[in-house]
């Protein structure tokens, strides 16, 4: 999945390694001042794991005030076959790096969903991380006590700055 500027791409793949828990890696590869650059993501609550247990399939990009770009990356992934989950994280390109974009309510670089298909009614579908308005704002499903979907979003609002819970 590349960004629309083709500044970065992100390369996601099944490893093969996780049973029912699907155990998806990705590779970032950037362009910097100094040419192409690659990074294999990390698992960011274990820096020692190798996988980001995440597919992602879109980029969008939003500039803040400042001018800087941060991609917002949307991915997909699976506990077991009844336990989905999907986040979208923000990164940005600076000094030669791919860093992680703290724009999230509390500091955060992403906003992670995750669901229990037990706690859905038959032939209920998984919402998605709505991206509306070229990036700028957001709807994310809430989950219920269960872990099924309430049928409820949370809405965020890009300010130029961070996103805001709306």
């Amino acid at each position: 999945m590349k960004s629309s500027d083709r500044q970065l791409a992100l390369i996601s793949w099944d490893t093969r390694t996780g049973g029912t828990m699907i155990a998806f890696t990705t590779m970032a590869i950037f362009k910097s001042p100094q040419g192409l650059k690659t990074k294999m993501l990390l698992d960011t609550a274990d820096e020692n794991m190798s996988f980001t247990y995440m597919h992602y399939n879109s980029i969008n990009t939003v500039i803040k005030a400042t001018g800087e770009k941060l991609y917002l990356a949307w991915g997909n992934g699976q506990g077991s076959t009844l336990i989905p989950w999907q986040e979208l994280k923000a990164f940005s390109i600076a000094k030669n790096k791919l860093v992680e974009s703290k724009i999230f309510p509390n500091s955060a670089s992403s906003i992670q969903v995750e669901f229990d298909l037990n706690s859905f009614a038959d032939n209920q579908k998984v919402p998605v991380i709505k991206i509306k308005n070229g990036g700028k704002t957001l709807q994310v499903p809430i989950e219920n006590e269960k872990q099924g979907f309430s049928g409820k979003y949370k809405s965020y609002v890009f300010n130029g700055k961070v996103f805001k819970a709306n």
